[in-house]
């Protein structure tokens, strides 16, 4: 994401940074990258440019001075709906049961599950 934010504005000084330039560079992102994606590359510039506040290479954050541009829209969601989920629920609780059923046989071979055979070793 920085590579992003770098192709964009990386060769304007901190000291002549504008809110233009901040806004240019999201505008730009926002054509090809999701909303989501623009918001982070803002965050990861705002903590950029607070870290050089620290260092005292810049004097104000015209980052957090600029709102996000919407970005195109995200993936549609794969989710399942509700009854979606309900039908999955109902068609899995026979199979679930059938299977604790066979589990629990092969634990307690006194409740109808096979008869575990003893191997000896040795004469």
């Amino acid at each position: 994401m920085a590579r992003h934010l770098t192709g964009l504005i990386g060769n304007v000084k901190l000291a002549d940074l504008k809110v233009r330039d901040v806004q240019f560079a999201l505008g730009t992102l926002a054509e090809r990258l999701s909303t989501r994606s623009v918001r982070l590359a803002r965050m990861i510039l705002i903590q950029a440019i607070r870290n050089a506040m620290v260092n005292d290479l810049a004097v104000r954050n015209v980052a957090e001075l600029t709102p996000v541009p919407a970005g195109k829209p995200g993936r549609p969601s794969r989710s399942l709906n509700l009854e979606q989920a309900l039908a999955v629920l109902d068609a899995a609780k026979g199979a679930a049961m059938a299977l604790c059923r066979r589990e629990h046989a092969r634990r307690h071979p006194d409740r109808g599950g096979p008869r575990p055979e003893v191997v000896r070793s040795g004469p």
